[in-house]
């Protein structure tokens, strides 16, 4: 059986990871939903929770935009207000919620 896309992937970020700890690089990993996640309100996500645990495992920075996205209001209007007309791409509004969303988490005390 071949692998699964997110186990390429988490290969291909633990090389980088590995070489941005050896080079005394700070990472962080941002995870946003597709629109298909938005209308299932899957805040928790396979994508999420294998993100959140290989972040975790090399004490890495972890961005969650999912609550961002996926809240009370409509998935439909979500998707309208943030995305390009039948797109996964964010439209301008999509790239300002965001931008606005990662400032945040910079200037955060904690980060």
């Amino acid at each position: 059986m071949g692998k699964t896309g997110l186990d390429i992937s988490g290969e291909y970020m633990q090389k980088l990871a590995d070489l941005c700890r050896s080079r005394g690089i700070r990472m962080t990993i941002v995870v946003y939903p597709w629109t298909n996640l938005i209308e299932a309100k899957d805040l928790n996500s396979k994508q999420v929770t294998f993100w959140a645990d290989f972040t975790r495992k090399n004490k890495i920075g972890f961005i969650n935009l999912f609550p961002d996205f996926i809240n009370e209001t409509p998935s439909n209007i979500i998707i309208d207000k943030y995305f390009l007309p039948n797109d996964i791409h964010w439209n301008k509004e999509g790239h300002t919620l965001v931008a606005n969303s990662l400032l945040s988490h910079i200037l955060s005390p904690k980060h």
